[in-house]
């Protein structure tokens, strides 16, 4: 149920159509009504067509006993109600009860809806008048008994402009939605009859003393075994069938229905469309191994790298996403694994295949008529309009290859077996994409840590393979490092065609914080902040012998983009060098607006090329914009103090911060690490206290301050996290 109440939304109403809402002003005049079925209509037809259909607004009553109150005047609409929008199909056939009177048998009759016996005397049952079939009493206003004989054109009926109240059977429900083919399966049971019964599907007796055949759980329709296979799909149920939700079998309802409310306070993001692609859909009978008794009954869809299971689905509408029984990520399935063995009951047919997940749940899925089949029906079903349900197999196989990498060869099946049953890919959940291939969001199953996947193909290297050595040189780096300052990794895996790097997955890069300011570039505090730490990472690389040769804001990480003070890891070793002291390199490497004149002239460099990157960083961190413009001579732009510090927003700069710059961008002479760290502009009794909370947050190793700081400042006194 949608807890949202009035309060949130003042005078608006709200407009859904599936999982889609959008909230609407809601302004008194004459021409309310038609204004809100006119963006009703603007909201659909992003979904469909509307030719065929008719569209209708129900208002949200709890206390009603059917949910859904329809709209027919602008007075019963009220500020903050939610208002659902339903399309009913113009050709779809209407619904026509029978016309029975009482009949007396001289002969054993049946009923043609439940495939009982008709007991008794006299007047054992009904007859009806238009397709002279035979029911119980009982059976001849059931809700899914249509009278097909009853003369119906489709699309004659002409509905008014708001829906008029509609026949309901006794539970409350609108016969329209109960009697139509629903795609819902049958739930069957072995049975043991009393009366004589006839097979729903061939009409012929069901023999026998015991167990004769199968009953539906939900609507007691009766088949033999061998013709269950043959059962159309039109399950519905029965009266009374009903009960109110058990919040406790359905945790994950309040946080679906929580998910969607902050969007609707953001502008300009209401009405959005969900990007997920629903891959599989369609209902599934399931159980829990634990638990083989209850047999349960849920529509199933595949979205969001998730398995969902609904409590409730209708035609034209969709599921209520609200009514979430359960949801099993792809990331907790360990394995699926086919069930080839008995029943797990005796009275149920045999599951199709289990779904085994790492809190030791089994979920059994599908039911095998097969194994209750000796042979072909002898008649064919009655109703062949039927939408056809979710093959069990189709489920199966879907399963197992969402829970495969992304487009793997079928040559390196064992290398990307080992990789899929250690961590499960969110293919819908991009990250970022370069020149060889594409980084994705994933889980590590056995503790369910979220991590980074750059999948790389190999198809995209050159021939002479630069880009496969260096891909194996960026994990030969990352091996030999362990800094809290640079990224993690976690494991590679190398296929024929691919090669899978995992590592440690954070929250944004330091290009996103900048650009996200509001002015577009970071204060001095948060720049020295950030810069400290890309400073501690970058020496500890440099000890190591190892220059990264493209640092640049982009390559720089973010545990935290709601935080004006996060840590910060350096990723992307794509161009990282073994530079020893006292040597230089000529290769071309890097992103050419951070590199320094001599990387771009091949004249030679050393490591001091990544103290040129830092001075770019601390220029664009603190205004925005690039230091230098194409075409003209670097060294030329470098002695032209007014064109490289503008007063706007310069101004605003300590000028010491300036002068580190300067000092950075030098062609000879550039300034070293262990100078860059001792400078003024990155001392100071603030910036000491924000280092050392981020270390007493992180709980490690000091790596950022030293005892001497402490000496200096003052111990730094426990704070709020930021």
């Amino acid at each position: 149920m949608d807890t949202t109440g009035a309060s949130d939304y003042g005078d608006h109403v709200v407009l859904r159509y599936g999982g889609t809402k959008e909230m609407v002003p809601l302004i008194r005049h004459e021409q309310m009504l038609d204004m809100l079925m006119e963006r009703a209509r603007q909201i659909v037809q992003g979904f469909g067509n509307l030719d065929t259909r008719n569209m209708y607004l129900f208002r949200h009553e709890y206390s009603s006993p059917t949910l859904l109150y329809p709209i027919t005047s602008a007075n019963q609409i009220t500020p903050g109600c939610i208002l659902e929008i339903i399309l009913v199909d113009r050709t779809e056939a209407a619904v026509i009860p029978h016309v029975v009177e009482p009949e007396s048998y001289m002969l054993p009759t049946f009923c043609d809806f439940c495939g009982e016996l008709l007991t008794g005397i006299l007047r054992q049952g009904v007859k009806c008048k238009n397709c002279n079939r035979n029911f119980h009493k009982r059976c001849s206003n059931a809700a899914r008994n249509n009278c097909g004989a009853a003369p119906t054109t489709p699309g004659s009926s002409s509905r008014p402009p708001m829906l008029p109240p509609l026949p309901t059977t006794p539970t409350g429900f609108p016969v329209t939605a109960l009697s139509t083919p629903s795609g819902l399966p049958h739930t069957l049971i072995e049975h043991s009859y009393r009366q004589f019964t006839v097979c729903k599907v061939c009409d012929h007796l069901l023999v026998g003393l015991m167990k004769q055949g199968l009953k539906c759980r939900d609507c007691g329709v009766n088949v033999h075994r061998k013709c269950a296979m043959e059962l159309a799909s039109n399950c519905v149920l029965a009266e009374n069938a009903i009960s109110r939700v058990n919040f406790a079998d359905s945790e994950a309802e309040a946080a679906s229905s929580s998910d969607n409310i902050p969007l609707f306070r953001l502008p300009g993001q209401v009405g959005v469309r969900a990007t997920e692609k629903k891959n599989l859909e369609g209902w599934m009978i399931h159980f829990i191994l634990s638990d083989p008794e209850r047999r349960l009954k849920h529509y199933w869809m595949m979205q969001a790298n998730a398995i969902h299971l609904y409590n409730e689905y209708s035609e034209g509408i969709g599921v209520n996403p609200n009514r979430v029984y359960r949801i099993i990520p792809l990331a907790e399935i360990t394995s699926v694994v086919q069930n080839n063995g008995k029943s797990v009951l005796a009275k149920h047919p045999p599951h199709c295949f289990e779904i085994r997940t790492t809190t030791n749940t089994v979920f059994c899925v599908g039911e095998d008529y097969h194994a209750f089949s000796g042979g072909p029906p002898k008649k064919i079903p009655r109703s062949m309009s039927v939408r056809p349900t979710s093959n069990t197999t189709m489920w199966f196989q879907f399963i197992k290859e969402s829970l495969q990498p992304p487009s793997r060869n079928e040559d390196n099946a064992e290398q990307a077996l080992e990789f899929a049953n250690l961590y499960q890919v969110l293919s819908d959940k991009t990250l970022g994409s370069g020149q060889f291939g594409t980084v994705y969001s994933a889980i590590q199953r056995h503790s369910g840590k979220e991590v980074a996947v750059k999948v790389i193909s190999k198809e995209r290297f050159s021939k002479k393979g630069s880009g496969a050595e260096s891909m194996r040189a960026e994990v030969a780096i990352l091996q030999q490092t362990c800094h809290p300052g640079i990224v993690c990794l976690e494991f590679m895996c190398e296929t024929k065609d691919k090669i899978f790097v995992v590592m440690e997955k954070m929250n944004g890069d330091m290009l996103e914080m900048i650009l996200s300011q509001e002015l577009g570039r970071l204060n001095s505090r948060a720049t020295k902040f950030l810069l400290v730490q890309i400073l501690c990472a970058l020496k500890y690389l440099h000890d190591q012998g190892i220059a990264h040769c493209d640092l640049k804001p982009e390559n720089v990480l973010l545990s935290d983009m709601g935080s004006n003070f996060p840590q910060t890891k350096i990723c992307d070793f794509g161009y990282a060098r073994f530079i020893p002291e006292s040597q230089f390199r000529k290769t071309v490497v890097g992103t050419p607006a951070y590199l320094p004149p001599e990387v771009l002239q091949r004249k030679g460099y050393n490591k001091s090329l990544d103290m040129w990157s830092v001075g770019v960083i601390i220029y664009v961190t603190l205004s925005g914009t690039f230091p230098f413009n194409e075409g003209e001579e670097i060294s030329e732009q470098i002695q032209n103090a007014s064109f490289m510090f503008p007063t706007e927003p310069w101004n605003e700069v300590e000028p010491q911060a300036v002068d580190l710059i300067q000092k950075l961008l030098k062609i000879e002479a550039r300034m070293s690490i262990e100078k860059c760290l001792e400078h003024g502009w990155l001392k100071g009794e603030q910036l000491y206290r924000d280092l050392r909370d981020l270390e007493v947050r992180l709980n490690t190793p000091r790596y950022l301050t030293s005892p001497q700081d402490d000496v200096l400042y003052g111990p730094a006194p426990p704070t709020a996290i930021r």
